[in-house]
């Protein structure tokens, strides 16, 4: 009788476990696979993307004319890297992941703003 009820117990085990799986859900993929979203304004949805993308770039091109390429020519570099990854991001239509981005340059072009703005004054006391 002792050997018999480890066996038992297994085979009960066994028979609950696949009592589960034979009451398994008909649906497939879960409700999310039924949920439609509404379709998207695609052309709303690139110029709300593409604006800021046009301001910032605005801002970098000012920071050229400011003289940034001589004083922070490795800053210059990050940003450009920085503007190109974001073209492509919202060529492909990631624009979450572009809008991302754009907080990450917007805060590059301030601090880019910030050192030019000391590096200059400085610039003027040599000469």
């Amino acid at each position: 009788m002792i050997r018999l009820r480890p066996t038992l117990a297994v085979v009960l085990a066994a028979a609950a476990l696949n009592a589960c799986s034979l009451h398994w859900p008909g649906y497939n993929g879960g409700g999310a696979a039924e949920w439609n979203p509404p379709a998207p304004n695609y052309r709303t949805a690139d110029a709300q993307a593409y604006a800021p993308y046009r301001i910032e770039m605005s801002r970098l091109e000012q920071l050229y004319a400011d003289g940034a390429v001589e004083q922070l020519p490795g800053h210059v570099v990050m940003a450009e890297r920085q503007a190109n990854r974001i073209a492509r991001e919202l060529a492909a239509g990631l624009t979450s992941d572009a809008f991302r981005d754009l907080i990450e340059m917007r805060s590059m072009l301030d601090r880019m703003e910030h050192l030019l703005a000391q590096a200059i004054p400085e610039r003027g006391r040599e000469t």
